[in-house]
């Protein structure tokens, strides 16, 4: 039986970058990722983003992508089960200053939950004719 492989009609790399790149915009650019100390969060951003986009877009399994990226699928899994509302909620709360809960209740995995959320938002702005 024959695989038959289709062209991709992007550059993975460079839909990384776009979204990357809209995650920091909706921490509020770099210079309020350095303000509310989380220029260490980057590293993780990048990895989620891939996670992300390897499996919308390229529909592979957490096993698949862990293997690709070299993470653990125990990790992948987290970044996939991340919920978009969650990173909303918190974005919200951490932008008007307030101080974050001490109780992580939902135990989501942030940098997952920021790739998920700003995934939706170039989908939606993709979708609607919106300038990105």
């Amino acid at each position: 039986m024959a695989v038959v492989v289709k062209p991709r009609r992007y550059s993975l790399d460079f839909m990384a970058m776009r979204l990357f790149a809209k995650i920091i915009k909706l921490l509020g650019g770099p210079r309020k990722m350095i303000e509310l100390r989380r220029v260490t969060w980057l590293p993780s951003l990048m990895e989620a983003v891939y996670v992300v986009l390897l499996h919308e877009l390229e529909r592979k399994t957490a096993k698949e992508i862990a293997a690709t990226l070299g993470l653990t699928p125990q990790t992948v899994q987290n970044i996939l089960r991340a919920k978009p509302e969650f990173a909303r909620k918190r974005l919200e709360a951490m932008l008007a200053g307030e101080l974050e809960s001490a109780d992580e209740e939902t135990k989501t995995h942030m940098a997952g939950a920021l790739a998920k959320l700003a995934y939706e938002e170039l989908r939606h702005q993709e979708a609607t004719g919106e300038v990105i």
